[in-house]
């Protein structure tokens, strides 16, 4: 599922935080790693005091220096340094995404702490304006605990992100992960803006609209639940309700989970899936690694 795994390096022990997942995941999937360095115009001297490399001979050094030291002798690892100076970071990985057939990217945030610090500007948001591959983000400062053994996918029962249960479908088949596929139903309280205002003036209809909520949210959950079960794969369904973001960071502790499963509007624009869902404030809560699956994904 994952044979091409892309990996943006830029010289600094964060960046390289991605190293230890690539290396898992090629060697469950017999995935292609293809490292990769864009020099930015106009880039930083250094990244979190270590020296950012503009590019030419001396980045495509480092890459060699670092296949060889993070990958076994004989994994199949190309190198790849883009040599005109690009003006957005974002836009350019994920083009050479789509020109070197790439199935995930993998990159770290070094945000710490609060939503707009760790998010506003970074490479993790800005990224999911064009990218159609899967994206793991990891967080530097919390390396993630290898292999991913128990998988906290959050679903809503809308098609569009169908993408991410058949792509967490595939992944715990091939490396045995436990699955808990979680729902969280809004209350009155955690309703926001049209909804809100239609449950203070229908108190009754909203109670009932969200009674059905939950009805077709079971049914939902424990169809994919016997889907997964038929594939061999462990699977909890638990449906919870309040605010999405509050109760999935809290059951992510709860369950020890090692990876949260999220199904992002890709292309539908970064302002609009960022400020419009839970994700975000989900990633900030966690510290969890969090892969994000574009609902545009193989279209």
């Amino acid at each position: 599922m994952f044979d091409r795994i892309l990996v943006p390096l830029d010289g600094s022990a964060s960046a390289e935080t991605a190293l230890a997942s690539a290396e898992a995941l090629r060697a469950v999937f017999d995935s292609t790693v293809t490292l990769i360095h864009l020099p930015e115009a106009d880039g930083p001297k250094e990244v979190h005091g270590q020296r950012h490399f503009a590019g030419g001979r001396e980045a495509g050094d480092y890459l060699d220096e670092v296949a060889g030291r993070a990958f076994p002798p004989g994994a199949k690892i190309e190198r790849h340094v883009h040599e005109a100076e690009v003006t957005d970071l974002s836009k350019s990985l994920a083009e050479h995404a789509v020109e070197l057939y790439q199935d995930l990217v993998i990159l770290c945030v070094h945000g710490s702490g609060g939503l707009e610090r760790l998010f506003e500007g970074s490479l993790g948001q800005r990224i999911m304006r064009y990218q159609t591959s899967p994206v793991l983000i990891l967080r530097a400062q919390n390396p993630p605990v290898l292999p991913f053994r128990r998988i906290l996918l959050a679903l809503d029962g809308k098609p569009e992100h169908e993408q991410s249960f058949a792509l967490v479908r595939d992944f715990a088949a091939a490396t045995g992960a436990a699955v808990d596929l979680v729902s969280v139903i809004p209350t009155r309280s955690t309703l926001k803006g049209g909804q809100r205002a239609v449950g203070l003036l229908s108190p009754s209809a909203m109670r009932e609209s969200l009674r059905l909520s939950e009805a077709t949210i079971d049914a939902y959950l424990g169809e994919k639940a016997e889907q997964l079960a038929a594939a061999g794969i462990a699977a909890d369904v638990i449906r919870r309700s309040g605010d999405p973001a509050r109760q999935i960071a809290r059951l992510a502790r709860e369950r020890a989970s090692d990876l949260i499963v999220l199904g992002t509007h890709g292309r539908a624009g970064t302002r609009a899936f960022w400020a419009e869902s839970a994700a975000a404030r989900i990633i900030a809560a966690v510290r969890l690694p969090a892969l994000l699956v574009p609902s545009e994904r193989g279209s």
